[in-house]
């Protein structure tokens, strides 16, 4: 579906293709201050004095320090604990329940504090006949501050086994 040139590309995807696209440049630009440092490091490093020693440690230190910022950097795109949560709804709204199990245990992951994922979780986990992880995830959107409905309890305290 094309409108005014624009070709309509889910928001997700397109997100993550300007991150990557922005990792690239940042990359880029790291690289080249590494390469004209070092450059510098080779043309002062024949030079003599403690002047030059002092400049060549400095300017190691910078390298070092950018090359950790570059692989810093290099990490796999991971949305926030909202974004996860949010989507982990719209699945389950759609009757999805597998992904939205999947995008709200990783909002979880990503934010173990997110009652209201755990919360959702819980049912996920009581629809599904898994007592203990729903015993479990009840508990830890209580203690993350999430209100949790007493009919929720209660019928996980109903189901058979532990």
């Amino acid at each position: 579906q094309r409108r005014r040139g624009f070709q309509r590309v889910p928001r997700r995807r397109s997100l993550h293709g300007l991150r990557d696209r922005d990792r690239v440049a940042a990359d880029r630009q790291l690289g080249e201050q590494i390469r004209e440092l070092n450059d510098t490091v080779r043309r002062i490093t024949g030079q003599s004095g403690q002047a030059a020693r002092l400049k060549v440690v400095q300017l190691e230190q910078r390298i070092s320090d950018l090359e950790r910022s570059r692989s810093s950097n290099s990490g796999s795109f991971e949305p926030p604990a909202g974004v996860l949560l949010a989507l982990g709804s719209a699945h389950f709204r759609n009757g999805h329940r597998d992904e939205a199990e999947h995008h709200w245990s990783e909002a979880t992951q990503a934010n173990p504090r997110l009652g209201e994922a755990w919360n959702n979780l819980a049912v996920v986990y009581l629809r599904t006949a898994r007592k203990a992880e729903a015993t479990n995830a009840v508990e830890r959107a209580g203690r993350a501050g999430s209100r949790v409905h007493q009919k929720l309890k209660d019928d996980i305290s109903r189901m058979p086994g532990r």
